[in-house]
């Protein structure tokens, strides 16, 4: 019996000196807003869309959403890889679980969304499955990263609206949302803009602001919203502080392409 004993703690030491070593060598980036693009799949235009729109989740309902792209899963799975980051940054709030997180590994071709306890009820995972396989993957196929990561975030947070009773911000403004049922093809939209083109010009020559907008066209990058003009460089400088201690539930879905 001493000699199974003795076995037994012989044992558990090596399978936790093997954990030890293991969770050592595996590094976990740190946080650095609602959009972390590690991999720099996701250009400006998205990621300053995307945290905007995470921030604003966060604001009315306090749902805490982070989106990761990732150099390479280190060896892991991408579902063990998820709930590692999930817990090591603690997404969603502590009390409610209520955190999200979408991590594309494009290395590996891989994407995973892992939601927390508080969320499995809107976010169940077959809807998850579906979100991945609808959303993302077609455009992952082609690599357009942000695309895909946009549209599924687009569906997501129509969700999340329902649910809560609530209306957030989508202001897409000079960002392509891609919508699979409502899509047209390039064609036309190259014939919506020569028309636009073609009436701002006709506008201008007849109220003299032809040349403001020429500068507009040509210039330095900006773009207009509603509201005013933003120019095209800076991004995002919203109220990110860190995630809030949240728990990962296991649920959500993966895919691959």
């Amino acid at each position: 019996m001493k000699k199974v004993i003795f076995y037994l703690l012989i044992t558990s030491l090596i399978i936790s000196q093997g954990i030890f070593a293991y969770s050592e060598e595996r590094k976990l980036p740190k946080p650095t807003g609602y959009v972390c693009d590690f991999a720099n799949v996701i250009n400006t235009e998205y990621k300053n869309y995307l945290e905007k729109l995470a921030w604003n989740i966060e604001k009315k309902t306090g749902i805490e959403i982070a989106i990761v792209s990732i150099k390479s899963l280190q060896g892991e799975v991408v579902e063990e890889y998820a709930v590692a980051l999930f817990e090591e940054w603690g997404i969603g709030k502590k009390d409610k679980d209520n955190g999200l997180l979408l991590l594309v590994a494009p290395k590996e071709r891989k994407v995973r969304i892992e939601v927390g306890y508080g969320l499995e009820g809107i976010l169940p995972d077959s809807l998850c499955g579906t979100i991945i396989d609808k959303d993302m993957i077609p455009y992952f196929k082609r690599g357009d990263y942000g695309q895909g990561i946009t549209a599924a975030m687009e569906r997501t947070t129509k969700i999340i609206e329902r649910e809560y009773k609530t209306k957030i911000s989508l202001n897409n403004s000079g960002v392509s949302i891609p919508h699979s049922k409502h899509s047209r093809t390039m064609g036309s939209i190259i014939s919506t803009l020569f028309s636009l083109l073609f009436f701002m010009l006709l506008l201008g020559a007849r109220t003299g602001l032809l040349g403001f907008l020429l500068c507009g066209l040509l210039g330095g990058g900006g773009y207009w919203r509603s509201g005013g003009y933003y120019g095209g460089s800076g991004g995002f400088s919203g109220g990110f502080g860190g995630f809030g201690g949240g728990s990962s539930g296991g649920g959500g879905a993966s895919g691959s392409w």
